[in-house]
């Protein structure tokens, strides 16, 4: 949907604007969700024009610093990955009891 967007057009919304900056985060993950990038040309190229916008690079720098496993895949046991599951249960992530979604506190 967003590369047939992007097709005639620099940015979500024409300019760079909001639309771009809450879009970026989401997209940018496309690895982890077994996405092909060549698939979608018009994304790609939109993807690497913020990838190097200043602001962009000064961010995704900082949150480096902040977490040096920032933008990793996440590592997940299959106990924690059953905490997030719906299952109505608790569990402990991290030595923290943590109830489910579902589990009423």
């Amino acid at each position: 949907m967003l590369n047939k967007r992007l097709k005639d057009r620099e940015f979500v919304a024409g300019d760079y604007s909001i639309a771009d900056m809450a879009s970026y985060p989401w997209v940018v993950g496309y690895k982890n969700q077994s996405q092909n990038i060549d698939d979608f040309p018009h994304l790609k190229r939109w993807l690497e024009t913020i990838r190097e916008r200043p602001a962009t690079v000064r961010a995704y720098a900082m949150a480096k610093e902040i977490n040096p496993n920032f933008g990793q895949p996440a590592i997940r046991t299959e106990k924690s990955a059953s905490c997030c599951s719906g299952r109505p249960r608790r569990c402990e992530v991290g030595g923290a009891n943590i109830p489910s979604r579902h589990t009423r506190a």
